[in-house]
């Protein structure tokens, strides 16, 4: 028997090591925190960084360019060798590439001079040439200087006298103070010539039949040579046609030039008179020789400008369909003429792009959640909104639920009513067999995209396949709006028709059986040709049955026409109820959406849409115009099916059924806008208001799009800012302005917001306005706009204190500052050489013994921990130290 262990004999072993352990670790601690290296001069050879610029402005302005950027390589190249030094050559326009090193210079001289390959080349692709990120090639420059062990380098610019992007000032300084050397070789003067049209201001709206005018800033660059005359192509298009003209701008004789040599100055371009409506104004600039034929300019990107001048009072309505819709609505309504009314069809993502030019909205089953929250801006600003409904529409057709804000449906007048009955599932229940393979499945699967958005909320859509027996869940749908319906999509497209036998009723037992246990009712939809190899499963009598008794609303659609097939389904369909026929699966969308909807439509043959009596001043204003258009037939177009709806709080009926007076249309005052609603329906005959009679139609708009006023909030870039005019003073400050890229559609339906570019803190009173400061907020241009092509439309939102939404406007891109004449000026410094009185700094590095220490801590804490546990094992009792005897 081993003999106890006094505990005497570890008198103060244990709290010892737990005390130097600690000790050593927060000493290794304190050593690992990052300091500055060590301040003797590194060993390693300096570096030569040389900095090409690639861009546009500097390229395509130089007849010659590579080879002068060669043979000034090859002079930095032998400097280098000379030096002992390496050298790196970073290439920069709207990127930036490091072409070669650091490494020998040697190897780089000999490209140059033809004796290796591959050869130098410093020119860069067409699409990449707009832009100068000189501060972007100082960064590269920087890290490439800061390497560890490097002695003091050199940086070496080829550069041109302009720049985008952030402002290199900064990064320069900060090279220079760390004692590194600053050479220039400022780039030749241009040798092409170049006309560059940087902005056109067009007057908001001038008085129809009367002449106006519109302001074009010019730049002249090169040598335009005694032969040169600049001019303006002049274009107007609208409804009376296209006005052509060749203007000449001459260069004036107060003419300034800019830092770069270049030419700077403004023409006043004079517009003919047109008539009424909206016209779209185009000006190319171009530069012609004595004979007035055109010479060649050296960037075409910055040439063109455009706005849409309004003349007159008329109203601008952006129409706004579901694509099936708009293919025969469009050609319908070019044919009408409607004086002072123009309509101009955009897509879903424009919508909020064309808003600041805009008087009224019209969109043809489009659902709300798609037109974005710039809609409900642009109303509460004065704009009009028409809303039909349809499919599409009752997919995010929602009654406010008093928490969302911004929400382009909390805005109808006619809500969709209560809710009628419990949640539900709605199961697709599909053929299995081989003869669904290929496209009728594709179809099923298009139908599935459609009918998904446009469900109820509560619904929980699911797709199974049945051969001889059940399959398992393929596709499930749980979101509640319809966007994230648009993202529980994604799994359908992975789904595979399984092939195999057929056998409807057994799999219909199944799914009774499995749907007995489920909380929640279910609609299932049967799509099959009703052939099957087995009747296992009972009749069709005795399958209704324990559908019924399991809760199961069961709907039946027949594919193909053969009638054995048929002679079975009819056995599946409830009483009273009829076989659907799919036939080829081209309707399928329809079918679906109809059998899911039923609650949410009326379709009855025989009823009526009739004028109501006048409850409040739009009724008052309205109803005499709507009554002109009907047919004398003292009644209105007959109706066959609408969406049921509720009237808003608030709101105004002016139209309803003749069936228990259901609403199908309604008009309530948003802020100073107006918005109407109409309860549509595409199968029904309530379309041909819209579609028969646009007389109809146009009263509305004529109502809904007079609210707008003169001057309206908007976005334009001006001298290196983003400037807003009109701007609301009752705005809460500080203001924030967030740019975005143009909103687009996304892969699985809907629209999608674009990526965030920039955000942009307004100064007030900055905006050059003797008025009120707070009328034209501005802020710096910042450097992601260069990213976009001229003319390329993006969105802003003007945000308040707390991120508050106060509007949603468009920005039309005026490209790189490269095509727009350049902005902040570069001047070529004095070169100056590394300073021998400056250490290099490196990046801090930890104490070369904090490694060394932290592992002694660490292995004097584990001996300790073992002493421990030894002194606890060896105690009376062998009870560990928890478990020793307390006598």
């Amino acid at each position: 028997m081993t003999p106890a262990v006094p505990r005497a004999a570890f008198p103060s072993t244990v709290p010892t090591l737990v005390a130097l352990g600690a000790v050593t670790l927060a000493i290794a601690a304190l050593l690992a925190r990052p300091r500055p290296r060590a301040s003797a001069q590194p060993e390693g050879p300096g570096l030569r960084a040389v900095l090409v610029d690639a861009s546009g402005s500097a390229v395509r302005t130089r007849r010659g360019w590579a080879r002068w950027v060669n043979e000034l390589l090859r002079e930095e190249a032998r400097r280098a060798i000379a030096a002992g030094e390496l050298l790196a050559v970073v290439e920069y326009a709207r990127g930036v590439t490091r072409r070669f090193g650091p490494g020998d210079p040697a190897a780089l001289l000999a490209r140059l001079e033809g004796r290796a390959l591959p050869p130098f080349s410093p020119e860069v692709a067409a699409e990449e040439q707009g832009g100068s990120d000189l501060d972007g090639a100082l960064a590269t420059a920087a890290r490439l200087l800061g390497e560890p062990e490097r002695a003091l380098g050199t940086v070496v610019l080829l550069a041109d006298t302009t720049t985008t992007g952030a402002d290199p000032a900064p990064r320069l300084a900060a090279l220079a103070r760390d004692g590194h050397g600053i050479r220039w070789h400022a780039l030749p003067p241009p040798s092409r010539t170049n006309l560059t049209l940087v902005e056109l201001r067009a007057p908001p709206s001038v008085e129809a039949g009367v002449p106006s005018a519109a302001m074009v800033d010019l730049v002249l660059s090169g040598p335009a040579g005694e032969r040169a005359s600049p001019a303006l192509a002049l274009g107007l298009d609208g409804a009376e046609g296209r006005w052509e003209e060749l203007l000449p701008v001459p260069v004036p004789s107060s003419a300034a030039r800019d830092a770069a040599g270049a030419l700077r100055w403004t023409a006043r371009v004079e517009l003919p008179p047109r008539e009424e409506g909206m016209h779209h104004l185009s000006l190319q600039a171009r530069l012609l020789d004595s004979d007035g034929a055109p010479i060649g300019d050296s960037v075409p990107e910055d040439d063109g400008g455009s706005a849409l001048l309004r003349v007159g009072e008329g109203i601008l309505a952006l129409a706004i369909a579901r694509p099936d819709l708009r293919a025969s609505l469009e050609p319908l309504y070019e044919r009408c003429d409607f004086p002072g009314l123009e309509l101009f069809w955009v897509a879903p993502r424009e919508l909020g792009l064309g808003l600041g030019t805009a008087d009224l909205v019209i969109s043809f089953d489009v659902g709300p959640a798609d037109l974005g929250a710039a809609l409900a801006d642009f109303v509460r600003g004065g704009g009009g909104w028409i809303a039909t409904a349809g499919w599409s529409f009752l997919g995010s057709w929602s009654r406010p639920d008093g928490t969302t804000t911004g929400s382009a449906a909390d805005l109808l007048p006619l809500w969709p009513p209560a809710e009628r009955g419990p949640e539900r599932d709605v199961i697709l229940v599909v053929d299995g067999s081989g003869s669904m393979e290929g496209e009728p499945f594709h179809r099923v699967r298009r139908a599935l995209f459609q009918l998904v958005p446009a469900a109820l909320p509560s619904d929980r859509i699911e797709l199974r396949f049945f051969t001889d027996v059940l399959g398992r869940v393929e596709f499930r749908s749980s979101g509640r709006t319809p966007a994230e319906r648009r993202l529980d999509l994604a799994p359908l497209l992975e789904a595979k028709v399984p092939r195999g036998g057929t056998d409807i009723p057994y799999s219909l037992a199944q799914l009774a059986e499995i749907r007995a246990a489920a909380e929640r009712p279910a609609l299932v939809l049967l799509l099959s040709d009703g052939l099957s190899e087995s009747s296992g499963g009972g009749s069709g009598e005795g399958l209704r049955e324990q559908l019924t008794a399991a809760r199961v609303d069961l709907r039946v659609l027949q594919v193909g026409e053969d009638p054995r097939g048929e002679a079975f389904l009819r056995q599946l369909v409830t009483p009273g109820e009829e076989l659907i026929h799919a036939g080829d699966l081209s309707d399928l969308a329809r079918l679906l959406e109809l059998e899911v909807n039923r609650r949410r439509v009326r379709i009855e043959e025989g009823m009526r849409a009739l004028p109501v009596a006048a409850s409040g001043p739009l009724g008052e204003g309205l109803l005499p115009a709507l009554v002109a258009t009907a047919d004398g037939s003292g009644g209105w177009a007959p109706l066959r099916s609408y969406a049921r709806a509720e009237v808003a709080s608030g709101a105004e009926l002016l139209v309803a059924s003749s069936v228990e007076a259901e609403p199908l249309m309604a008009a309530q005052r948003v802020g100073r806008g107006l918005v109407i609603a109409l309860a549509t329906h595409p199968d029904g005959r309530w379309g041909p208001f819209l579609t028969e009679r646009p007389a109809f139609l146009e009263a509305l708009a004529r109502a809904a799009g007079r609210g707008r006023p003169a001057e309206r909030v908007a976005l334009e870039e001006r001298d290196g800012r983003l400037v807003l005019t009109a701007a609301d003073p009752a705005w809460p400050t500080p203001l924030l302005l967030r740019l975005r890229a143009a909103p687009r559609r996304g892969v699985l339906g809907g629209v999608e917001r674009g990526e965030v570019l920039a955000e942009v803190p307004l100064d007030l009173g900055s905006g050059g306005t003797a008025d009120d400061p707070r009328l034209r907020p501005s802020g710096e241009r910042p450097a992601p706009l260069d990213r976009f092509e001229r003319g390329e439309l993006l969105e802003a939102e003007v945000l308040g204190p707390g991120g508050a939404l106060l509007a949603t406007l468009p920005l039309v891109a005026r490209g790189s500052a490269e095509w727009a004449g350049g902005t902040r000026p570069l001047f070529p410094g004095p070169d100056r050489a590394p300073d021998p009185r400056v250490r290099p700094r490196r990046a801090p590095a930890p104490h070369p013994a904090a490694g060394f220490l932290l592992l002694a801590g660490t292995l004097i804490l584990a001996a300790g921990a073992l002493v421990a546990c030894l002194r606890g094992s060896r105690l009376p009792g062998g009870q560990g130290i928890a478990g020793g005897s307390r006598r």
